[in-house]
């Protein structure tokens, strides 16, 4: 060998040494079992050495489990004609008993006869890589695991529209198995009845050519046994590394709150007919109430003594209070039934509209409004109105009574779970006390005199009732002679 030949020899021997690849030269037909070794393997515990004088065999450091593997490997190899190289991978021991992961990559020389003579590998340390696989193995079975024990019926469809996999619990929804469902040319469509499996097929080509989400839309399917249910479909489109992989279908039975809602609306028909029909009920006889007072006032005035006049009058109060009464019942009821339209609401403009409205109305030039500016929400802006207008219009008439009335309202330091804003109205009037906390919002619940403030008893209960649309909370702190503040969040 010549000197140059030598020096790379001795580079490039440096270079796998510091390495995590190990080279072995196998004799086959020989007694000499490994003819070279890399140094490196001294990584794994052992010395050339050790195999050189036979005090270790190649096989002897293979784990047990893999040590047929790759004999059989070599042997299926050694047999072919034209292959003369492999690769495998398999588990070795190192002198200190922990388990490696290798990749081996094999040349096997034969002689002019087609006879294997030679065995060279090259092992590649790809344990990390192994374990990697591992986990990322153990991670998907179980993910695979959540998906398959989920509750909602869930597939996938391909870029295609095929269906690639669907879990378990479809047949609990359909009375079809998976394979059932796998085998099915035109799935999931041939489970959606006539009626709306057209609507199911144009929408789901959509979301395949647009890659777009759709939600909660609600459909019947036939199930295997003829019986016929309510489903609602969600899907979303599934990407991988930024590449459209089709969509992934959520599929639950909604059979039950179909029909609830059914007889939900049937109900609120029916509470509706009554309500209108009690208040027209007890408006008639009101009216009619109404109508002999004024009688008596104006045709029978000078008949009519004192005393009798004033009872008259307490008739017509109470009469107008009455009709009061039903109209805020209506009112409440109809809010409540009202479909909610999402918008971005400007409640300091919403406020600062009320307040001039007490104003102007009622000629409240004593009180001090201290509305902060730019509040906004997202809600339904009819109902906000209905909101502010109760709760600001009780701070108005509870702090009536003070030399100088202030009615406040604006936004306050978030400590709590919650993580949007926190609004509070206050006000500085007589304030009550907080053991009747629990009924405050009750409906026609009252703490104070209702001789001294005017009302019906509905306004608490009307705000609870928009609080509780929005998905929100309202709740208030207060002394007696103190004032109170209302605190809610939507």
């Amino acid at each position: 060998m010549r000197h140059d030949e030598k020096e790379h020899f001795h580079l490039l021997e440096r270079v796998i040494n510091h390495s995590q690849l190990y080279i072995f030269v196998r004799e086959i037909n020989e007694e000499k079992d490994i003819s070279f070794v890399s140094e490196n393997v001294k990584n794994l515990g052992y010395l050339p050495d050790d195999f050189y004088s036979k005090k270790l065999r190649f096989q002897d450091i293979i784990h047990l489990e893999d040590r047929e593997l790759v004999k059989d490997h070599i042997k299926k190899y050694s047999k072919k004609i034209c292959v003369e190289n492999f690769s495998l991978e398999y588990r070795l021991i190192s002198k200190n008993g922990c388990t490696i992961w290798v990749e081996e990559r094999s040349w096997i020389k034969k002689d002019d006869l087609g006879n294997p003579i030679r065995h060279k590998s090259v092992l590649y340390n790809v344990d990390e890589r192994k374990r990697l696989e591992n986990k990322m193995k153990e991670t998907s079975k179980k993910f695979k695991a959540i998906a398959d024990y989920t509750i909602d019926w869930e597939s996938w469809l391909d870029v295609d529209g095929k269906l690639l996999w669907v879990n378990p619990a479809v047949k609990r929804l359909t009375g079809y198995s998976q394979q059932e469902c796998l085998d099915m040319e035109d799935y999931p469509f041939s489970v959606i009845v006539k009626d709306h499996r057209n609507t199911v097929k144009n929408l789901l080509k959509a979301g395949i050519e647009g890659k777009i989400t759709g939600n909660d839309l609600r459909y019947k399917i036939a199930r295997k046994d003829g019986s016929e249910s309510w489903i609602s479909i969600s899907w979303s489109p599934i990407f991988f590394d930024n590449e459209f992989g089709g969509l992934r279908l959520s599929i639950r039975d909604v059979t039950f709150r179909v029909k609830s809602d059914l007889v939900i609306k049937r109900l609120n028909d029916e509470l509706k007919a009554l309500n209108y029909s009690l208040s027209h009920d007890i408006r008639t006889p009101l009216h009619v109430i109404s109508w002999y007072s004024d009688i008596l006032v104006n045709d029978k005035k000078d008949k009519i003594d004192e005393e009798s006049f004033k009872c008259i009058e307490k008739i017509k109060s109470n009469i107008l209070y009455m009709n009061k009464l039903i109209n805020d019942q209506l009112k409440l009821f109809m809010d409540n039934r009202k479909e909610l339209e999402f918008k971005e609401v400007d409640l300091s403009l919403m406020a600062c509209e009320i307040a001039d409205n007490f104003i102007k109305t009622y000629n409240y030039i004593d009180y001090d409004f201290r509305i902060e500016t730019d509040l906004k929400v997202y809600a339904d802006e009819s109902l906000m109105r209905v909101l502010l207008e109760n709760l600001i219009g009780n701070a108005v008439k509870y702090s009536s009574k003070k030399d100088k009335p202030i009615i406040e309202f604006k936004k306050i330091k978030n400590e709590s779970e919650y993580d949007g804003d926190i609004f509070v109205v206050s006000d500085n009037g007589i304030g009550f006390d907080m053991k009747n906390m629990d009924s405050l919002f009750t409906m026609f619940k009252r703490f104070h005199n209702e001789k001294e403030y005017k009302g019906s008893g509905i306004g608490l209960a009307t705000v609870k009732r928009v609080i509780k649309q929005h998905g929100g909370r309202i709740w208030a702190k207060s002394k007696p002679g103190e004032g109170s503040k209302f605190y809610f969040y939507i």
